[in-house]
């Protein structure tokens, strides 16, 4: 199964890195300078979970599996993409989080922009568990939204296959059909 990146399950404003020793993978962040093509993502991904602030859902370190075609509601964890311009430096380009509250009925897809004459900004709400806290983000600064239908516990490489066998269901107990391969 192709991965992607990392997704950070906590906003993070940290230095950058210096260059240096390298880090080992496991603690290696990915520069906002290098902008992830969000569309050319497989329907079915992998991003390896940078935080506890899901635990016990999900926890740190897992391989996060992502379906884009899914459909989100609130209640899914769900991956959310920024636009590179909304990420501060240091930052990761994607969050995992808990949805709270769907985006509104008028954002058809994303990238979206708020109407220029409008006062009213669209938001999605969203939450972490450990600690509890929720964020509301705005749709205009995200790139897209995709459904995290399982992980695998942290412990494996970086990089090759993941068995369906292996996966364990986020929510409602049940790992859709991954797809070949999956």
């Amino acid at each position: 199964m192709p991965k992607a990146a990392k997704a950070s399950s906590t906003p993070r404003r940290t230095a950058p890195q210096s260059k240096g020793t390298p880090l080992p993978l496991s603690k290696a962040k990915i520069p906002v300078t290098r902008e992830h093509d969000v569309g050319a993502l497989p329907d079915v991904y992998c991003m390896a979970l940078d935080g506890d602030c899901l635990a016990p859902l999900v926890p740190d370190r897992s391989a996060v599996v992502i379906k884009r075609s899914e459909s989100f509601a609130s209640g899914d964890v769900v991956c959310i993409w920024f636009r590179p311009e909304a990420v501060p430096e240091g930052s990761h380009q994607a969050w995992l989080k808990r949805l709270r509250m769907n985006v509104p009925p008028w954002v058809k897809s994303f990238p979206y922009n708020d109407h220029p004459q409008s006062e009213v900004q669209a938001v999605v709400v969203v939450e972490q568990l450990n600690p509890m806290r929720t964020y509301a983000v705005k749709c205009s600064d995200i790139l897209a939204i995709h459904k995290a239908v399982g992980h695998v516990p942290a412990g494996g490489t970086i990089g090759g296959t993941i068995s369906c066998a292996n996966v364990f269901p986020i929510g409602d107990g049940i790992v859709p059909q991954l797809g070949a391969g999956g």
